[in-house]
């Protein structure tokens, strides 16, 4: 089990668990979610959970991903946060983040993607962190221009969902503009 928090800060992040399948499905399974995110499962259900959560529990024993439950003061699952495909040769990595639409407009993904990439600095030792967004989800495009993420560029028709190929942004932040306070604390 990991945890990583910052003081200050209303979220924290927590390795998901078998008991957290059923609130990643209710949460998950919203359609203006996963057309937001091309790669997850539509519908996304307790199976897909499951997987998930065994995917995430392997890849953290490796060290290779952490993907970690957004959870708010008293424990309750607002969605997901990750930084994955390390590469620790050339020191990079990739966030990724969701959050259920009832936690949306509340500030709680800023919270999340800021204490993420305070471990990845930090605790792994990253250079660089980059993140992808479809074009029309500009609640992500917001956040991470917001947290010092700068438009790299476009990775013309990167995904293909719904029967047709879509375009990604590529956001990027390099340690040395990174630019935040925070100090996390990781427990194990």
């Amino acid at each position: 089990m990991l945890r990583i928090s910052a003081e200050g800060l209303r979220v924290y992040l927590e390795t998901p668990t078998m008991n957290d399948a059923t609130s990643i499905v209710e949460i998950a399974n919203d359609k203006e979610i996963l057309a937001m995110i091309p790669a997850m499962p539509d519908p996304y259900g307790r199976n897909e959970a499951v997987q998930f959560i065994s995917f995430a529990e392997q890849r953290l024993l490796l060290a290779d991903d952490f993907h970690m439950c957004v959870r708010l003061p008293g424990g309750e699952l607002a969605g997901m946060c990750a930084i994955a495909n390390i590469d620790r040769i050339n020191r990079k990595a990739e966030l990724g983040y969701w959050l259920g639409k009832r936690y949306w407009g509340h500030g709680y993904s800023k919270e999340a993607v800021r204490i993420m990439l305070g471990f990845g600095f930090t605790e792994l030792g990253l250079n660089r962190v980059y993140a992808k967004s479809l074009p029309e989800n500009e609640r992500s495009v917001k956040l991470l221009k917001s947290v010092g993420f700068g438009l790299e560029g476009t990775e013309k028709e990167d995904v293909f969902s719904g029967g047709k190929f879509l375009d990604n942004l590529i956001f990027g932040i390099l340690k040395s503009s990174y630019r935040d306070d925070i100090h996390i604390s990781v427990e194990r």
